[in-house]
């Protein structure tokens, strides 16, 4: 990349630092290398991109930075990420500017005899790794934690109960031994406003298995001396742990006394906004313990909860006693749950201020129930639920979520079936009719009654569907959903299996056709989708791909099959992977 040719005046905007962080944004490591190669401005600027972040694994063939290179350029990282057992001399460099930290997997012994840094000081050089390059960034904003081995010493968390501006941490296959409790959850409520644990097992007394002998580091059984007095004692504000700062909390399957340590943290963070949770069959959620949090006020700003309950479902009731109490709610993710109408009654209290909502798997959620959410909630954004039937989508008010982003949600339009009468058509016509049928009104009015459509019986033909005014409705609903970037109207939970005598009269669930003669043309204000999943298989020809990549130019992803013909499926695939459009499984 040269500027010889380019005009005085130009690359002089060119070497604006808001021009080249424009540019900055949108290039890979490799192309930064170049950048440095421009001009002094480029290469001054530029360098701090390259090595803003750095990623040290010991599990791929990408060739590591010299010590001598790291430690020319230690100052410009930001975010170093540790996978695996990265030799020790790498910790050693003293990244002083670091503001993210992430350490997994299995780690090297400490070696540093060849390498001269600040951790040849007295009292340094036999430090754990980990606890040294933390006692170094003090300013650490965000530390990870991932299955290390050996797990960190007690100086470790010593060393985290020191780091001033620590805001988020997150702790991941650990076991924390009875011992380090007290100065692990000191380092946490000190300052931490999000944290997330992760598979940590919490141990008794007893299971320590480095309980008597030393551990990776010789001073592991022993306190730092070095610590202010609140190593020893609690501070004020934290004697019973109290999580001032914590905002949002994730907890994932905790062991040994995980559930005990769960309800501590809960009763102990007045400020918590936000709860992510998930459980099975030995890890309950604390419901009474919540619920009474709730009711005292101890968690006022909560307002965003994401609740999994894996086996352990959250009944109806349940859910009714937490929505009950809480004064605001955001976002509730709760899939699979035992929600139903009375846990609904509550949610609907909410509906001007929820922003996402995932009621999918619960199978007291009904339809109409669905419908009314979409005609109710105007601040939704993320909305993911089962099946909705066009019958209720016809009978409902507009949908008024017209910020919604992401909606996944199955569009149940109905069956196909055969008709029987139709066989003398078959010889005549070298192909066979049928007949779509309502799956909730047999009778007659809007969105009922009987169409008859062909279908041919030779490879790679088409089932030729007339003009269905219900899908116009759909159409026309998602239509106003302008602010859409993923539409996925896959069916997310199956629908009951036909019948053997369903079968034998071709019985089909029928799905939403995409070809513009139904209507497709209804969905051009769509200009941000970018992720389209949908059932098939559909009917599509080179018109319709065409029609969507030129409204939907931001399109990335689809996933679908997109003819029922294998060759003209495999055609239209490659159409869109030629317009950089990426096809799934097709």
């Amino acid at each position: 990349m040269a500027c010889a040719s380019i005009p005085a005046a130009k690359q002089r905007a060119l070497d604006l630092p808001e021009i080249m962080a424009q540019i900055g944004r949108h290039l890979t490591r490799n192309s930064l290398h170049a950048c440095i190669q421009v001009s002094r401005a480029w290469h001054a600027f530029f360098i701090s991109l390259i090595w803003r972040s750095l990623t040290l694994s010991a599990y791929t063939f990408v060739r590591k930075p010299s010590p001598d290179t790291l430690a020319k350029h230690a100052h410009l990282i930001r975010s170093l990420d540790f996978n695996g057992p990265v030799q020790a001399i790498y910790y050693a460099i003293g990244c002083r500017n670091l503001e993210s930290l992430s350490m997994a997997g299995e780690r090297a012994s400490w070696n540093t005899h060849h390498y001269t840094s600040d951790y040849e000081k007295p009292g340094l050089r036999d430090q754990d790794p980990i606890t040294g390059l933390v006692n170094v960034n003090p300013g650490l904003k965000r530390l990870t934690v991932v299955g290390v081995n050996p797990p960190p010493a007690l100086e470790f968390w010593e060393a985290v109960c020191r780091m001033t501006q620590l805001e988020s941490l997150s702790v991941s296959g650990l076991d924390i031994a009875a011992r380090l409790m007290p100065v692990f959850w000191r380092a946490i409520s000190f300052r931490t406003s999000e944290l997330l644990l992760d598979r940590v097992t919490f141990l008794a007394g007893d299971q320590d298995k480095h309980a008597n002998h030393g551990g990776m580091v010789s001073s592991d059984m022993q306190l730092d001396h070095s610590l202010p007095t609140q190593q020893h004692h609690d501070p004020p504000g934290t004697r019973q742990h109290e999580f001032i700062h914590l905002q949002k909390l994730s907890l994932f399957k905790l062991l040994g006394s995980g559930s005990g340590q769960q309800t501590m943290i809960l009763e102990n963070a007045p400020r918590l906004t936000t709860l992510v949770w998930k459980g099975d069959l030995t890890f309950e959620f604390p419901l009474l313990s919540f619920n009474k949090c709730l009711s005292v006020g101890r968690l006022s700003h909560l307002k965003s909860l994401d609740l999994r309950g894996g086996d352990a479902k959250l009944a109806d009731d349940d859910l009714r006693l937490i929505l009950g109490v809480m004064s605001r709610l955001e976002k509730l993710m709760v899939p699979n749950s035992g929600m139903a109408s009375k846990a609904m009654n509550q949610l609907f209290r909410h509906a001007h201020t929820v922003e996402a909502l995932d009621i999918s798997g619960c199978a007291g959620v009904h339809s109409n129930m669905i419908q009314s959410i979409l005609s109710s909630f105007p601040l939704l954004k993320v909305f993911v639920a089962d099946k909705i039937s066009v019958q209720d989508i016809m009978d409902g008010d507009p949908w008024i979520c017209k910020g919604l982003r992401e909606l996944k949600i199955d569009i149940e339009l109905g069956y196909a079936t055969m008709d029987t009468e139709a066989e003398t058509d078959l010889e005549a016509d070298g192909g066979l009719w049928i007949t779509e049928r309502s799956n909730f009104d047999s009778g007659s009015g809007s969105g009922s009654g009987l169409r008859r459509h062909q279908k041919h019986t030779t490879e790679g033909a088409i089932q030729r569907f007339e003009r269905d005014e219900r899908q116009q409705v759909v159409f026309e609903r998602l239509s106003g959903l302008k602010s859409l970037e993923e539409l996925n109207i896959i069916q997310l939970k199956d629908r009951p299996s036909p019948t053997i005598e369903q079968l034998t009269v071709g019985m089909v669930p029928k799905i939403l056709d995409l070809r513009l003669i139904n209507g497709l043309d209804l969905l051009r204000n769509l200009r941000r989708l970018r992720c389209f999943y949908f059932a098939g298989p559909q009917e599509l020809s080179e018109i319709d791909v065409h029609w969507m990549m030129e409204h939907w130019k931001a399109l990335s992803h689809i996933s679908g099959q997109l003819n029922s013909d294998p060759t003209v499926n495999k055609e239209l695939a490659a159409l869109f992977r030629a317009h950089r459009v990426f096809v799934y499984g097709w």
